[in-house]
């Protein structure tokens, strides 16, 4: 029978042993194991232990991008890509990853976007803004019919992850137009007739009070707009307006979103574009 003194401990294991065993687990986790002794911390700074935290096709995504990069580790890569986004495709997507899960996030610039009467000068315009991280953003000059869309494949995902699709934008000081009705959000698979719908306002200025409001004009005829509009923690004034979410499984398929609001005038929109990220 084995002896208590000869048992081996997990701080005791060889280092490539432990790389190993944090190579299974999350970015988080590496990180967190860091601190339990310094062999811990060598290999939670080894390169194979956060080529594994890398997407599995992250040299394809790699080739994709607008501009070179230079990185010195696998690890330097990984903390770069969560914290600045890297263009791809011409500068018409984003890609970049999750912190704490390693997950792939993109967001669709409105050039990639299908917009309603976007190329006709009396409705919209293009340009640009230092603070987007795209070339151009749209802006609303003027129209009745408000309606967004934008596909992606979910192959482009991680798999087995639940996902979460947010437009994001923006109004000018002229704004008008989107505080008294509210918009419908869609999430369609693969131009399936099944929908998960909602509606939400997406003006900033009193979202919770008016989506009070509204409910109580419906008078219990079902459920009422759901506001789901927040700042965009770090990006200044940009707001996120939540479409919905959705899980990728092993079927695949191309996933279609859109914002539409045909009732009344708007003006003073800034799009962006439509960014999707994991839930965690």
């Amino acid at each position: 029978m084995m002896s208590s003194s000869s048992l081996t401990s997990i701080p005791d294991l060889p280092e490539n042993s432990i790389a190993y065993i944090l190579s299974l687990t999350t970015p988080r986790d590496v990180c967190r194991s860091s601190a339990v002794s310094s062999t811990f911390l060598l290999a939670a700074s080894s390169d194979y232990v956060w080529e594994r935290m890398l997407p599995p096709d992250i040299h394809q995504l790699l080739s994709r991008v607008s501009r070179p990069i230079h990185f010195s580790s696998n690890k330097e890569l990984f903390f770069g890509l969560c914290s600045s986004p890297l263009t791809i495709d011409l500068d018409r997507k984003s890609f970049s990853l999750d912190r704490s899960s390693g997950k792939k996030c993109f967001m669709l610039s409105a050039r990639e976007l299908s917009i309603s009467w976007g190329d006709d000068e009396r409705y919209w315009r293009w340009i640009n803004l230092p603070e987007s991280r795209f070339p151009e953003v749209a802006e609303l000059l003027f129209v009745w019919w408000l309606s967004i869309s934008g596909r992606i494949s979910t192959a482009d995902l991680s798999p087995s992850t639940r996902y979460a699709a947010y437009f994001v934008f923006k109004h000018t000081n002229n704004s008008y137009g989107f505080d008294s009705l509210p918009a419908r959000l869609s999430i369609r698979m693969n131009d399936s007739p099944h929908v998960s719908e909602h509606e939400a306002f997406i003006h900033p200025e009193n979202a919770a009070a008016r989506d009070r409001r509204f409910r109580r004009r419906r008078r219990g005829r079902g459920r009422g707009p759901r506001s789901a509009l927040w700042p965009r923690e770090g990006y200044g004034e940009w707001m996120e307006v939540k479409v919905g979410e959705f899980f990728t499984d092993d079927e695949g398929g191309e996933l279609e979103f859109s914002l539409m609001e045909t009732r009344q005038q708007k003006s003073g929109m800034l799009l962006e574009g439509l960014e999707i990220r994991p839930t965690n």
